[in-house]
């Protein structure tokens, strides 16, 4: 997983106008066999 993906999400959050809201965000890979613990 490359980083440049996750830092370009907290970027995208970080322009966000202020009355928008983020509550939940879930960066991952998308190439996961397995989602949870497993």
């Amino acid at each position: 997983m490359d980083a440049q993906h996750v830092a370009d999400a907290v970027c995208h959050i970080a322009a966000m106008p202020l009355a928008a809201n983020v509550l939940h965000m879930t960066v991952m890979a998308s190439a996961m066999p397995f989602v949870g613990r497993g």
